[in-house]
């Protein structure tokens, strides 16, 4: 125990994190330090449930198929792609690969021409495309698990593209490491600029869940084994349902690979999720997935540690506000209510002193529910 709270005290985000709650209890201690949030937790998710209700059913079954024929699918959500999905879907097939793939796209109830321009792929035999009535990414990357039939599975959205080469280096990375996931770097094309984000600098393999975290946790610019997600399903319904992929997926995986290469360019559009999730109260969606994802874990008798939680510390502070900062104060103090909630019944189950001092000090932001505090942290830390 002594040995993972030495760990825990000398990880970059917990030095952050001791910087930065330094700083706003230096700022803000004495007028918040008396300051607690009285407010019922079953009111606030009741509150917010008026707001922007939380969907019934957002955890759906998911059964795939045991018989694994080809060796990679890649699934493509495409929904009013009209000008971007050709470039995806010919970035994909213009690799130069020695392994079996499909590529499985699923046309999402556009309103646009996004299936006329699919329309070039009619005859491909590597190209399976598919139609669902409901614009959700999230049912639609599912229904292409549920049709897969590769021994790996990978997430490419439809107005993003590959670079020539990446797919067969992925591939020989997860394939040399038996590895469960393999990672690639991304740039990020925005406003006519391309903005690098390599993964790492080196080549290097991981078999810590703890090291795992530390990669992106979007659902693309990975490859995965595909019994990672045989029982696991991203939630529908809702927006940010990527956080399947640190939550459920990489505390899955028994090793990683992950290359120093930019293998895809994410394009940064003004009317996707990430860009206006700030101007609507879709945004309390945050805690939603959440929620729904840690029902999924305890109906599936997972039990929390230390390095999930730190996860949910992670997404209940600097994740969640950037998302919800401009919402109402009361909207704000009610997220901040269920928040604690969660953790409260999530910190049952992880061992006493498992935390590190840093980590613990945050904690009590939400044990003490002190959410003026947690406002300050939020707003420095951002």
């Amino acid at each position: 125990m002594n040995k993972l709270k030495t760990v825990l005290r000398e990880t970059p985000q917990a030095q952050h994190i001791k910087k930065i709650y330094n700083k706003v209890c230096r700022l803000y201690s004495l007028r918040y330090r008396n300051c607690r949030l009285e407010k019922d937790s079953k009111e606030a998710i009741k509150f917010l449930n008026s707001v922007h209700p939380c969907p019934k059913n957002a955890n759906v079954p998911m059964i795939m198929k045991k018989e694994r024929m080809l060796d990679l699918s890649i699934i493509i959500p495409a929904h009013n792609v009209e000008k971007y999905v050709n470039q995806c879907v010919d970035s994909i097939l213009d690799q130069k690969v020695e392994y079996n793939y499909e590529v499985i796209i699923i046309e999402n109830a556009s309103s646009d021409k996004t299936m006329d321009a699919l329309g070039k792929y009619a005859t491909n035999s590597k190209v399976k495309i598919l139609r669902s009535e409901r614009p959700d990414p999230s049912a639609a990357r599912n229904i292409g698990l549920r049709e897969s039939k590769g021994r790996y599975i990978m997430f490419v959205d439809s107005d993003d593209y590959l670079v020539p080469g990446i797919l067969e280096e992925m591939m020989h990375g997860i394939l040399d490491y038996s590895a469960d996931i393999a990672v690639c770097g991304f740039e990020k094309l925005e406003g006519g600029a391309f903005y690098k984000y390599p993964a790492v600098e080196k080549e290097t393999v991981w078999t810590e869940t703890r090291d795992m975290m530390r990669i992106y946790g979007f659902a693309w610019g990975k490859i995965y084994k595909w019994e990672l997600f045989d029982n696991v399903c991203f939630p529908e319904d809702l927006w940010y349902e990527d956080t399947i992929i640190h939550m459920e997926i990489f505390p899955r995986a028994k090793k990683m690979i992950v290359l120093p290469a930019l293998g895809l360019v994410y394009r940064r559009n003004p009317g996707s999720i990430t860009a206006c999730h700030e101007k609507t109260v879709r945004c309390l969606d945050t805690l939603w997935v959440m929620q729904a994802i840690l029902q999924k874990r305890h109906e599936s008798g997972l039990k929390c540690d230390s390095v999930i939680y730190e996860e949910l510390l992670k997404h209940f502070t600097e994740v969640s506000w950037i998302r919800i900062r401009r919402q109402s104060q009361e909207i704000k103090e009610a997220f901040f209510c269920a928040a604690a909630y969660c953790m409260e019944r999530e910190r049952r189950c992880i061992e006493n002193n498992s935390l590190s001092p840093e980590l613990k000090k945050l904690d009590n932001i939400f044990r003490e529910k002190k959410e003026k505090l947690w406002e300050s942290y939020c707003k420095y830390n951002g």
